[in-house]
């Protein structure tokens, strides 16, 4: 029997985790804890298990959604929006507070709900299942489909809608669930590398939702199915594509396909259409704040170089306030897709295809203005060793992960770069996530 030790949260971390003091005084780190709330923990002190809530915050609301401690996507549905806001704001001050800058308020979208326009689902034959399902006889074998539970890649938490999903690509995923689960073929097994159904992918847009649907190899029987009843589902468009990997990564080689394979959405004025595995914010409304944030911290120039620029969303938005752009990302499809947008945009930008810190020395000339959006652990060593000495007047660091920000923004300090501002925008409500966007100057 676990050992409970009851901690009083009082704070999250910059990765969105309740922290807070136990009767002994040790701090604990506990994954979906909400401040104010008396919890029930075990584990390890900085990584604790939350294991009973025995006093909510006197703010708390009921979740919404059904999955919610089980999922693990959400954390933070106890909270009130305005009220998780405020908690992330206060995380992010510690650990920015280093970076010696004006602090701007945190902003974001109206909505906290409804704002995913992409979701990867996973089908399987265990289903997770709560201590008290457990003993109440609910059946864990079965036909399954929703999310991993955290740290099982064999059990699934099962949905039948996500209150995170834009409404209509939520329609197209019931649609979608209903016909494949009451199928004739067997849901993916990960422990013993069998069955068909693997993945359900789903993208979402102004002009519709696009619907991927993962297998393994399948035959006359399953390709018969599968052009019956999917062109059923309200999809906008669909490709069935088959993996013989065993590994649990969605990929693999399109068999079929119908409707339009790529979605269009917009994004500050411009137009683009996404392939559906295509990196893009998933939050269109947060997104718009994000870019608009980023655009007044830049301001206008000659030369703007975006750095990890994915498919051009960042450079792109900006492109008014400059006669170049010109971006650099080491995805093949991406660069594509901004070169596309680019050229239907009638926006004069060079997009290259590289790693950053290989393709920065065969720059044209000098930028005015830097804008930077790297993986959550931040810029690589080259990349940050040569935006120490580069002559822009000023760089933009947009942070997926703060501690990154954090530790990247002390290197530039002490090279010469001074830290004017930093603002958060939350991209993510309902999960400790949140973008950061830090003006340097020379």
């Amino acid at each position: 029997m676990r050992s409970l030790v009851p901690v009083r949260i009082d704070g999250l971390t910059s990765d969105g985790m309740g922290t807070g003091l136990d009767e002994r005084g040790r701090r604990w780190v506990v994954p979906g804890a909400p401040p104010g709330a008396l919890i029930a923990t075990g584990g390890r002190v900085r990584r604790g298990v939350r294991l009973g809530l025995l006093e909510p915050a006197s703010d708390a609301v009921v979740p919404p959604c059904p999955a919610f401690g089980a999922c693990g996507g959400c954390q933070l549905q106890e909270m009130p929006l305005d009220r998780q806001r405020r908690e992330k704001q206060r995380a992010l001050e510690k650990t920015l507070g280093g970076l010696g800058a004006e602090v701007l308020p945190l902003t974001g979208a109206a909505s906290g709900y409804r704002y995913r326009n992409k979701m990867e689902l996973s089908f399987g034959n265990a289903r997770y299942l709560s201590g008290e399902e457990l003993h109440g006889g609910v059946p864990r074998e079965g036909r399954w489909l929703g999310m991993h539970a955290p740290g099982r890649f064999d059990k699934i938490v099962n949905i039948d809608g996500c209150t995170l999903m834009e409404p209509a690509m939520e329609l197209v995923f019931r649609e979608a669930r209903a016909a494949i689960l009451a199928s004739p073929f067997p849901v993916w097994d990960n422990r013993a590398f069998t069955g068909f159904w693997r993945y359900l992918r789903l993208r979402s847009g102004e002009s519709g939702v696009h619907v991927s649907v993962y297998t393994a190899p399948g035959g006359e029987a399953e390709a018969a199915w599968i052009d019956a009843h999917l062109p059923s589902i309200g999809a906008s468009g669909w490709v069935w594509v088959e993996t013989e990997s065993t590994g649990d990564v969605a990929r693999g080689r399109a068999r079929t396909m119908a409707g339009a394979q790529e979605v269009v959405t917009h994004l500050a004025g411009v137009e683009h259409s996404l392939d559906a595995d295509a990196f893009f914010q998933v939050n269109r409304e947060g997104a718009e704040v994000l870019l608009s944030v980023v655009a007044v911290l830049s301001g206008t120039g000659r030369l703007l170089l975006d750095l990890y620029c994915g498919t051009g969303a960042i450079g792109l938005a900006l492109a008014r306030g400059f006669e170049r752009v010109f971006g650099v990302e080491r995805h093949e499809a991406a660069v594509e897709a901004a070169r596309r947008t680019a050229r239907s945009a009638g926006i004069e930008a060079t997009f290259l295809v590289g790693d950053v810190e290989r393709l920065l020395t065969e720059l044209p000339e000098a930028p005015d203005v830097v804008v930077v959006d790297p993986p959550r652990n931040g810029l690589h060593a080259n990349a940050l060793a040569w935006l120490t000495g580069c002559p822009a007047k000023k760089l933009v660091y947009v942070a997926c992960k703060a501690s990154s920000l954090a530790r990247d923004g002390q290197a530039l300090v002490q090279a010469g770069w001074r830290c004017r501002s930093w603002r958060a925008v939350d991209l993510f409500p309902q999960t400790g996530h949140v973008e950061v966007v830090a003006l340097f100057e020379r």
